[in-house]
């Protein structure tokens, strides 16, 4: 999927470490081979090239994950669309991305009559999917939480059930380490002239927790930056002030799939829904547009933190969240 994973596991009897690694290792290479769109013989990169009203049997893990995709699709009122990839690209990200930046108006007009998940027809009876219009699938705010799901499972039926699995910076935490302390995963200062320093420690027992920022991946042209996190619903990348955004849900995948939503809506709507969902979820907004040349310096940003930035958070969010400690969490 175009990114690193890490497993940190104690298990109970304690299998041959190197059969954890290869079973690990193997449903890994099988998930990759499902989901991603970085290899064109992948199911996902395949099902993008069927013809339209083709009915095409999936694989359960694909359509579970499309069927996810839609309810999210309609609860978020469009803000979460897996089917966005031409946008992607013409804004300058992913696989294909295009140099021609920006798009001409001609290229958005032609490309978001395709988007649409209105345009994807499920049927989870038969197993099978097909596509009213030439829509192009991403599922990159949903497969690495499935993959990190899939892999705790997996753990878990191998005794190995207090864990901490990261894909792409995906999370999920389950039981508690050795010591019987939580696991504590940290939530990282939305800098690009700083990537990991820590603005609040979050532990975690039995949750997944998903971070979607536009600090790591960005396009700078000129005077201009665009975030790679594309609305849907306008066809452009998002122009507000948020960062980033923690969520904690019980799966990863939705944890996943609901932080790029909330990155398209915004941290207001983005509070107000989760606030009304009971979700923990946590917003950093910059009290001023980032442009190429105000990237903050790496030695001001610990200080500058509380002027440089706004940290917001819901009422189910504050009961999680402990201080930043010296040393990392």
């Amino acid at each position: 999927m175009g990114t690193y994973y890490r497993v940190l596991a104690y298990c109970d009897p304690e299998p041959a470490q190197a059969d954890v690694e290869q079973k690990l290792e193997q449903q890994l290479a099988t998930l990759n081979a499902t989901f991603s769109n970085y290899d064109d013989n992948s199911e996902l990169a395949q099902f993008n090239r069927v013809p339209v009203q083709t009915w095409q049997e999936l694989s359960p893990e694909l359509l579970g994950v499309l069927d996810a995709a839609q309810q999210v699709y309609t609860q978020s009122e469009g803000a979460l669309d897996v089917s966005i990839a031409p946008l992607v690209a013409a804004w300058g990200f992913g696989p294909n991305a295009s140099d021609a930046l920006p798009p001409d108006e001609a290229l958005l007009t032609e490309v978001r009559a395709r988007v649409g998940l209105e345009f994807l027809e499920l049927n989870l009876g038969t197993g099978k999917a097909r596509k009213q219009r030439g829509v192009e699938l991403d599922l990159s705010a949903l497969a690495k939480g499935f993959a990190v799901d899939a892999l705790s499972d997996n753990l878990t039926s191998l005794g190995c059930s207090n864990h901490l699995v990261d894909i792409g910076g995906e999370v999920r935490a389950l039981g508690a380490k050795p010591s019987g302390q939580q696991w504590r995963v940290g939530i990282e200062i939305p800098n690009d002239a700083q990537l990991g320093g820590v603005a609040r420690a979050l532990p975690l027992r039995n949750q997944g927790v998903a971070t979607s920022g536009d600090y790591r991946n960005f396009v700078a042209q000129d005077k201009a930056r665009w975030s790679h996190t594309i609305d849907p619903r306008t066809g452009r990348p998002v122009s507000h002030l948020l960062a980033s955004v923690t969520v904690v849900l019980p799966t990863t995948m939705l944890a996943d799939a609901w932080a790029t939503a909330f990155t398209v809506m915004g941290a207001d709507a983005a509070l107000a829904y989760a606030e009304q969902q009971g979700w923990p979820v946590l917003t950093i907004e910059r009290r001023t547009a980032l442009t190429p040349e105000s990237t903050v310096s790496a030695p001001q940003i610990q200080q500058s933190l509380d002027e440089r930035f706004e940290i917001r958070y819901t009422r189910a969010m504050s009961t999680l969240l402990s201080p930043v400690h010296e040393g990392q969490p």
